[in-house]
């Protein structure tokens, strides 16, 4: 069962990627034919950016060229009480023509929200896969050792014994519901389950625990808090893995971010059930099949 259950989630992971490199081209390809539509208006926003020292990899003839062609004169100066600091201002100046400025904030706005939804929902969906992965992994430990999961203690009505219809749907129910109550907990829920009851070692998480606890806690900002840092958010993320994020700042989630949040996630996840694995068959051959 492990191994079908670890091919499924990581080719879950791998759609997702795809999914997002896919979405994400699309976003670049409406970008950049909204910019070859009103190319003009754009030409003084790529100039700013060029002289803020932003890396446009333009040369001094193409800078007078796109001059040109925009008509208008074009001042860019750094704002004078902003010199000597870090987040440096710039002013925009242009006489001589007309510059849509709503048309390009406009655009620039709205490739921002679809991305960061992009990204925000691509990260919700990977959290849902562990979430997945890892009750298909408990619930393989239940099946070797139903006793484990303490539904001998619980007790069940006659009329819930009617509806089930026999022990074994009984004892099937009762360990869906302790699986749910197990899956509710935290991912430092998890981890203690994993290590205490099933007996994992789960050593090898302990270099990307931190990292670990930081996705599937900013996976809940997103989904609670619209993105909004929450106190709780503060209190579980070490601070060396929230540097500059303060209380009710609003966090994001990059493309970057994203990539590494899936690579971390199923590697660390998929080390628990191979371990798992090796405790409950250590010399089944397919186990050194990998997802392939």
């Amino acid at each position: 069962m492990l191994e079908s259950t670890i091919k499924t989630f990581a080719d879950n992971l791998s759609a997702l990627r795809e999914f997002v490199l896919l979405i994400g081209s699309l976003l670049d390809s409406r970008q950049t034919n909204i910019v070859r539509r009103h190319r003009k208006e754009f030409i003084p926003l790529l100039l700013l950016l060029h002289k803020a020292g932003v890396q446009t990899e333009l040369t001094d003839d193409r800078i007078r060229q796109l001059e040109s062609e925009f008509g208008g004169k074009l001042q860019i100066e750094q704002e004078e009480e902003e010199k000597d600091k870090e987040g440096k201002k710039w002013s925009l100046k242009i006489s001589g023509e007309e510059w849509d400025a709503d048309l390009v904030m406009k655009t620039l706005r709205a490739d921002s929200a679809h991305r960061s939804l992009l990204y925000r929902s691509a990260l919700i969906s990977l959290v849902s896969a562990a979430e997945w992965f890892l009750s298909q992994v408990i619930r393989t430990f239940f099946d070797k050792y139903p006793g484990a999961s303490g539904a001998d203690a619980k007790t069940l009505t006659l009329e819930d014994l009617k509806s089930l219809g026999s022990i074994e749907d009984a004892q099937r129910y009762l360990i869906d519901m302790r699986i749910t109550e197990i899956m509710w907990g935290s991912f430092e829920d998890w981890l203690k389950f994993l290590t205490g009851t099933v007996k994992l070692s789960a050593s090898y998480l302990d270099p990307e625990k931190d990292a670990l606890i930081e996705v599937f806690q900013r996976r809940n900002v997103m989904v609670h808090n619209n993105g909004l840092v929450p106190s709780i958010y503060m209190q579980k993320v070490p601070a060396e893995l929230r540097k500059g994020v303060s209380l009710g700042a609003d966090l994001t989630v990059s493309a970057d971010y994203l990539a590494k949040s899936i690579d971390l996630v199923e590697k660390n996840f998929i080390l628990l059930a191979a371990e798992l694995w090796k405790q409950l068959n250590a010399t089944d051959e397919k186990r050194g099949g990998g997802t392939n």
